[in-house]
Protein backbone atom coordinates (compact mmCIF):
# COMPACT_ATOMS: atom_id res chain seq x y z
CA UNK A 1 0.00 0.00 0.00
CA UNK A 2 2.82 2.40 0.88
CA UNK A 3 4.63 1.60 -2.37
CA UNK A 4 1.51 2.30 -4.37
CA UNK A 5 0.97 5.62 -2.61
CA UNK A 6 4.62 6.56 -3.13
CA UNK A 7 4.35 5.67 -6.82
CA UNK A 8 1.27 7.90 -7.19
CA UNK A 9 3.08 10.78 -5.47
CA UNK A 10 6.14 10.45 -7.70
CA UNK A 11 4.04 10.31 -10.87
CA UNK A 12 2.04 13.33 -9.67
CA UNK A 13 5.22 15.29 -9.01
CA UNK A 14 6.57 14.47 -12.48
CA UNK A 15 3.31 15.47 -14.13
CA UNK A 16 3.24 18.66 -12.10
CA UNK A 17 6.76 19.59 -13.17
CA UNK A 18 5.76 19.33 -16.83
CA UNK A 19 2.57 21.34 -16.16
CA UNK A 20 4.65 23.93 -14.29
CA UNK A 21 6.99 24.28 -17.26
CA UNK A 22 3.97 24.91 -19.49
CA UNK A 23 2.64 27.54 -17.04
CA UNK A 24 5.97 29.36 -17.04
CA UNK A 25 5.96 29.38 -20.84
CA UNK A 26 2.82 31.58 -20.82
CA UNK A 27 4.53 34.28 -18.71
CA UNK A 28 7.19 36.39 -20.41
CA UNK A 29 7.21 39.66 -18.46
CA UNK A 30 8.27 40.07 -14.80
CA UNK A 31 5.34 39.95 -12.39
CA UNK A 32 5.22 41.97 -9.15
CA UNK A 33 4.49 39.76 -6.15
CA UNK A 34 1.38 40.98 -4.31
CA UNK A 35 1.40 38.51 -1.44
CA UNK A 36 4.81 37.52 -0.03
CA UNK A 37 4.69 34.26 1.91
CA UNK A 38 6.69 32.12 4.30
CA UNK A 39 6.18 28.39 3.83
CA UNK A 40 7.08 25.92 6.54
CA UNK A 41 7.34 22.28 5.52
CA UNK A 42 8.56 18.96 6.85
CA UNK A 43 12.02 17.58 6.21
CA UNK A 44 12.08 14.03 4.85
CA UNK A 45 12.14 12.48 8.36
CA UNK A 46 8.79 14.29 9.07
CA UNK A 47 9.61 15.07 12.70
CA UNK A 48 7.88 18.24 13.97
CA UNK A 49 11.23 19.57 15.26
CA UNK A 50 12.75 19.33 11.80
CA UNK A 51 10.77 21.94 9.90
CA UNK A 52 12.17 24.07 7.09
CA UNK A 53 10.99 27.65 6.48
CA UNK A 54 11.47 29.55 3.22
CA UNK A 55 10.48 33.04 2.23
CA UNK A 56 9.04 33.62 -1.22
CA UNK A 57 5.60 33.52 -2.82
CA UNK A 58 3.05 31.01 -4.08
CA UNK A 59 3.21 30.75 -7.88
CA UNK A 60 0.41 28.22 -8.43
CA UNK A 61 -1.49 25.36 -6.81
CA UNK A 62 -3.02 22.07 -7.89
CA UNK A 63 -4.81 19.27 -6.03
CA UNK A 64 -1.62 17.71 -4.64
CA UNK A 65 1.04 20.43 -4.39
CA UNK A 66 2.04 24.06 -4.78
CA UNK A 67 4.74 25.67 -6.88
CA UNK A 68 6.64 27.97 -4.54
CA UNK A 69 8.66 30.81 -6.10
CA UNK A 70 11.75 31.80 -4.14
CA UNK A 71 11.14 35.54 -4.41
CA UNK A 72 8.95 37.93 -2.45
CA UNK A 73 9.31 41.01 -4.68
CA UNK A 74 9.27 40.31 -8.45
CA UNK A 75 8.80 36.98 -10.22
CA UNK A 76 10.90 36.64 -13.39
CA UNK A 77 9.75 33.72 -15.60
CA UNK A 78 12.51 31.21 -16.38
CA UNK A 79 14.88 33.03 -13.98
CA UNK A 80 13.30 32.92 -10.51
CA UNK A 81 13.96 29.53 -8.89
CA UNK A 82 10.85 27.55 -7.96
CA UNK A 83 10.17 24.42 -5.98
CA UNK A 84 7.29 21.96 -6.11
CA UNK A 85 6.17 21.13 -2.56
CA UNK A 86 3.66 18.34 -1.97
CA UNK A 87 0.60 19.22 0.10
CA UNK A 88 1.34 16.41 2.53
CA UNK A 89 4.74 17.98 3.27
CA UNK A 90 3.38 21.47 4.02
CA UNK A 91 3.10 22.37 7.70
CA UNK A 92 1.97 26.00 7.45
CA UNK A 93 1.89 28.95 5.05
CA UNK A 94 1.99 32.54 6.31
CA UNK A 95 0.94 35.14 3.75
CA UNK A 96 1.42 38.89 4.13
CA UNK A 97 -1.37 41.10 2.81
CA UNK A 98 -0.97 44.86 2.60
CA UNK A 99 -3.82 46.94 3.99
CA UNK A 100 -5.55 49.07 1.37
CA UNK A 101 -5.80 52.84 1.70
CA UNK A 102 -9.44 53.08 0.67
CA UNK A 103 -10.67 51.87 4.05
CA UNK A 104 -8.66 54.44 5.99
CA UNK A 105 -9.76 57.26 3.69
CA UNK A 106 -13.43 56.24 4.01
CA UNK A 107 -13.21 55.99 7.80
CA UNK A 108 -11.44 59.38 8.01
CA UNK A 109 -14.05 60.98 5.73
CA UNK A 110 -16.98 59.53 7.69
CA UNK A 111 -15.57 60.59 11.04
CA UNK A 112 -14.75 64.06 9.65
CA UNK A 113 -18.32 64.47 8.38
CA UNK A 114 -19.76 63.41 11.71
CA UNK A 115 -17.50 65.63 13.81
CA UNK A 116 -17.70 68.60 11.41
CA UNK A 117 -21.49 68.43 11.29
CA UNK A 118 -21.87 68.18 15.05
CA UNK A 119 -19.46 71.07 15.69
CA UNK A 120 -21.05 73.33 13.07
CA UNK A 121 -24.56 72.43 14.27
CA UNK A 122 -23.68 73.13 17.90
CA UNK A 123 -22.18 76.57 17.18
CA UNK A 124 -25.58 78.23 16.81
CA UNK A 125 -27.03 80.76 19.22
CA UNK A 126 -29.14 79.43 22.10
CA UNK A 127 -32.86 79.80 21.66
CA UNK A 128 -32.97 79.15 17.93
CA UNK A 129 -35.05 76.24 16.70
CA UNK A 130 -32.37 73.99 15.21
CA UNK A 131 -34.77 71.27 14.10
CA UNK A 132 -36.52 73.55 11.61
CA UNK A 133 -33.48 75.55 10.62
CA UNK A 134 -34.34 78.60 12.71
CA UNK A 135 -33.59 82.10 11.63
CA UNK A 136 -29.86 81.61 11.26
CA UNK A 137 -29.90 78.44 9.08
CA UNK A 138 -28.39 75.91 11.49
CA UNK A 139 -28.91 73.06 8.99
CA UNK A 140 -27.00 74.97 6.34
CA UNK A 141 -24.10 75.46 8.77
CA UNK A 142 -24.27 71.81 9.80
CA UNK A 143 -24.20 70.66 6.16
CA UNK A 144 -21.28 72.93 5.31
CA UNK A 145 -19.46 71.76 8.44
CA UNK A 146 -20.10 68.13 7.53
CA UNK A 147 -18.77 68.63 3.99
CA UNK A 148 -15.72 70.55 5.22
CA UNK A 149 -15.08 68.07 8.02
CA UNK A 150 -15.47 65.16 5.59
CA UNK A 151 -12.90 66.64 3.21
CA UNK A 152 -10.45 67.33 6.05
CA UNK A 153 -11.05 63.86 7.54
CA UNK A 154 -10.59 62.12 4.17
CA UNK A 155 -7.38 64.08 3.59
CA UNK A 156 -6.02 63.20 7.02
CA UNK A 157 -7.05 59.57 6.52
CA UNK A 158 -5.22 59.50 3.19
CA UNK A 159 -2.09 61.01 4.72
CA UNK A 160 -2.20 58.56 7.63
CA UNK A 161 -2.62 55.59 5.29
CA UNK A 162 0.21 56.76 3.04
CA UNK A 163 2.64 56.72 5.97
CA UNK A 164 1.41 53.47 7.48
CA UNK A 165 3.07 50.39 6.02
CA UNK A 166 1.05 47.88 7.96
CA UNK A 167 0.72 44.35 6.70
CA UNK A 168 -1.67 41.68 7.85
CA UNK A 169 -0.22 38.21 8.26
CA UNK A 170 -2.59 35.36 7.50
CA UNK A 171 -1.60 31.92 8.75
CA UNK A 172 -2.89 28.93 6.78
CA UNK A 173 -2.24 25.71 8.73
CA UNK A 174 -2.01 22.55 6.61
CA UNK A 175 -0.16 20.29 9.10
CA UNK A 176 0.68 17.74 6.39
CA UNK A 177 -3.03 16.91 5.91
CA UNK A 178 -4.32 16.60 2.34
CA UNK A 179 -7.92 17.38 3.38
CA UNK A 180 -6.85 20.59 5.14
CA UNK A 181 -4.94 21.59 1.99
CA UNK A 182 -7.99 20.99 -0.25
CA UNK A 183 -10.14 23.04 2.17
CA UNK A 184 -7.70 25.99 1.89
CA UNK A 185 -6.94 25.65 -1.83
CA UNK A 186 -9.30 28.41 -3.03
CA UNK A 187 -7.68 30.87 -0.63
CA UNK A 188 -4.23 29.77 -1.81
CA UNK A 189 -5.27 30.24 -5.44
CA UNK A 190 -6.36 33.84 -4.72
CA UNK A 191 -3.03 34.53 -3.03
CA UNK A 192 -0.89 32.99 -5.80
CA UNK A 193 0.93 34.86 -8.55
CA UNK A 194 -0.83 33.02 -11.37
CA UNK A 195 -4.25 32.90 -9.72
CA UNK A 196 -4.36 29.12 -10.28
Amino acid sequence: MKQRFLFILIVSALCLSSITAQKFATYTEPIKVKYPAIITYFRPDRLPKNLISQQGSIFSTDDFSIVFAKTDTVFHPNITPTEVILATDIYEIQVQQKKTRRGTIAIGGGMGMLVGGVIAYGNGEPGNDYLTGGSDGAWVRASAGAIGGGCIGAGLGGIASAFSKRTIKTSIPILGNQDAYIAQREKLKRLSISGQ
